[in-house]
């Protein structure tokens, strides 16, 4: 027994040595890794950082070149509200400058939005911003809006209304542009091992524009995960903006040097381990036995009295048990990961679902609830199905609110119901 014993040790001791030569061989790989990561990151931000402010700043002289062409004209324009046809011209000549634009308008003094009465173009959010441009504040700096219509971000250029060589009342001339153009930058900058996103300075997990687009146009959430906050290696305030570029790993640093340590060294690794668990296996026979039957004494010991092992009673307006038994059957005990993959989401959907009501966007949470309707239903979770099938008609129907408000506070007590509900039945089959 002592000579098995020695030799289980100079086994061990193999394993150690060669372990840490893999170890450091590791480190300096991922050193250079990180090294070489650093540099490209920085280069990729730093150009598509310039990019967007090269193209903002030339939006906003395009737009003043317009303006100054024109000045007469949009001075008659302001002066005569109802002047349809110099609109329609004014619009047209623009084009020349910004062929993509979404929308055009011009505001007098008093701020009053010129030719877009019913809001179809100009919504709240840019007429808010426009008076804040006006008044010179900072809150007024570009950022995407989700409507109406398309998302779109302003373009805003202060106009003195003064005759030539002296000051007068300050108007605005404004113009909407489509996001993609920043999109494209991103794209064209972006290299295969990091994501570019624009995100919202003030609420930093918001993405406004990926490479792939817009944030409702992405094939991802609209919310940077926390894991990816964790991967961010670069990050840059767009001047004048309400912007933030950041450049995130899509992996974590060090992914992909394993297989490259498939060596010799790795593979006398393996069989030094291998063959040190042969050598102690005598030695922990026993142990290994004893922690089984003391672990199955407190799994048992853990049950709640009463509670039978084909598990528990559920209502069924919360979960249809036949749906959960058909997915074990069909995939085994992954099913249970699908339930607690949807009901660990929580918090994390019951606060995007908030901030949506909160800045309204009711098609992002329209299209937000008809998903996670699907997947609930998909599951058997009939009153958390049914939670999210009454909040997407209300935020379809642009409910109130207090309203949308009501149903996210019912969407929650779903969550719980369908969280005891999922708990007892796979409680029961453990």
């Amino acid at each position: 027994m002592s000579r098995l014993l020695l030799l289980s040790l100079i086994h061990i001791l193999g394993v150690v040595t060669v372990a840490l030569v893999v170890y450091w061989i590791n480190a300096e790989e991922k050193q250079r890794e990180e090294t070489a990561a650093k540099m490209v990151i920085h280069h990729m931000g730093e150009a598509a950082s310039s990019q967007i402010n090269r193209e903002l700043k030339q939006l906003r002289r395009h737009v003043r070149l317009f303006s100054e062409e024109y000045r007469e004209e949009i001075i008659q324009l302001m002066t005569e509200s109802g002047n349809e046809e110099l609109y329609k011209r004014l619009k047209n000549r623009i084009e020349v400058y910004i062929p993509d634009f979404y929308a055009f308008s011009v505001a007098p003094p008093d701020g009053e939005v010129l030719f877009d009465p019913f809001k179809e173009a100009i919504g709240d959010l840019c007429r808010i911003d426009m008076r804040h441009t006006m008044e010179g504040e900072k809150s007024a700096a570009p950022y995407v809006h989700p409507g109406p219509g398309e998302y779109h971000i302003d373009i805003m250029v202060p106009f003195d209304m003064g005759v030539a060589g002296e000051h007068g009342a300050q108007g605005l001339v404004f113009v909407s542009v489509k996001p993609q153009r920043f999109a494209n930058i991103l794209s064209d900058n972006q290299h295969h091992d990091f994501n570019l996103y624009l995100v919202r300075e003030e609420a930093s997990q918001l993405i406004e524009v990926g490479a792939g687009g817009v944030r409702s146009s992405l094939k991802r959430s609209f919310r940077l995960e926390a894991q990816e906050l964790t991967r961010i290696g670069y990050r840059a305030a767009i001047p004048d903006t309400r912007w933030h570029l950041l450049a995130i790993r899509s992996k974590e640093p060090g992914v992909g040097v394993l297989p490259r340590l498939m060596s010799a060294e790795f593979v006398v690794v393996l069989i030094y381990a291998l063959t040190a668990l042969l050598s102690l296996y005598w030695f922990m026979r026993c142990a290994n036995r004893d922690a089984r039957k003391e672990t199955a004494v407190r799994s048992a010991q853990d049950l709640p009295s009463g509670v039978a092992a084909s598990g528990v009673a559920v209502g069924p307006e919360v979960l249809d048990k036949t749906v959960l038994d058909g997915l074990v059957e069909t995939i085994g005990p992954d099913a249970r990961e699908l339930y607690y993959e949807l009901l660990d989401a929580r918090d994390e959907t019951v606060s995007e679902i908030l901030s949506m009501i909160a800045v309204g966007e009711y098609d992002a949470l329209g299209r937000l609830t008809h998903q996670l309707k699907g997947s609930a239903g998909n599951l058997g979770l009939l009153a958390l199905a049914a939670s999210f099938k009454d909040l997407e008609a209300a935020a379809k129907q642009a409910a109130s609110e207090q309203e949308l408000q009501h149903h996210a506070a019912v969407v929650t007590k779903g969550y719980d119901q369908a969280r005891v509900a999922v708990d007892g039945v796979i409680r029961g089959r453990v």
